[in-house]
């Protein structure tokens, strides 16, 4: 695990562990080890963005993402990369939503630069059921945790992006594990925060990118895809990078 300051592993691992933290998946990812914590710059950075691939790049080949497979799953050997930006606060979900799609434009057009293409299955077109984010070839899922979240479960002090790789998700599913801990997920978000945000919707259905940053539904044109094409254009991830 990399090294950084103790406060900033420590609180994360007391925020996942406490009761009111409703992802099972991550919460034996921390009480395995199971996963690499990098802190990082200014979110809206295009250095930040350039380290954090670089990062990425060697979490995928030294955790062997590629090749994962049920044998790991078997074993609760959920991983994920956690991506702290702890020198930033926000004072509305609007900056934050900013921040997020700052850093994942400037961090696609890095990864296209080094010679990255899309994962083969998945769409770059973020309005697409088939969307998912990719990094190093590689496809992910990325919660985004922040101080003016709309929901508590997404509430963090610092900003946060966990990505979960999206062929842990599909083994999930073709197991028949993925519906289970769907289903205790979302019995947790209810007796904890008495909802389960109306953008959630199951692994392979609905819209991803969304998800992301999870605002309320009502805000979703400004939060989401205003925020996005105002940053990137109509085509941020470039879909013919398939």
């Amino acid at each position: 695990m990399e090294k950084c300051p103790y406060n900033s592993i420590s609180a994360f691992e007391k925020f996942v562990n406490q009761d009111a933290f409703v992802c099972i998946m991550g919460k034996m990812a921390v009480g395995n080890g199971n996963y690499q914590f990098k802190k990082n710059g200014n979110m809206t950075h295009f250095q930040t963005a350039a380290m954090l691939c670089e990062a990425l790049y060697v979490f995928i080949e030294e955790r062997g993402i590629a090749q994962f497979s049920n044998e790991n799953l078997s074993k609760n050997n959920y991983i994920s990369f956690v991506a702290e930006f702890s020198n930033q606060n926000f004072s509305c979900e609007g900056e934050a939503a900013y921040s997020l799609h700052t850093l994942l434009y400037n961090m696609h057009q890095y990864d296209k630069n080094k010679g990255h293409r899309w994962f083969e299955g998945v769409s770059a077109n973020p309005k697409s059921q088939d969307f998912s984010y990719c990094i190093g070839g590689e496809a992910f899922f990325i919660p985004f945790f922040h101080n003016q979240s709309a929901y508590g479960q997404r509430r963090y002090n610092h900003p946060l992006l966990v990505f979960n790789s999206h062929r842990m998700f599909q083994i999930l599913r073709e197991n028949g594990t993925f519906t289970k801990i769907r289903n205790k997920i979302r019995k947790k978000g209810i007796q904890e925060y008495a909802e389960v945000p109306k953008l959630l919707s199951d692994f392979g259905q609905g819209l991803e990118f969304p998800q992301y940053l999870l605002p309320k539904p009502e805000n979703l044109e400004s939060r989401v895809w205003d925020s996005l094409s105002r940053i990137a254009g109509t085509k941020p991830f470039g879909e013919l990078m398939i």
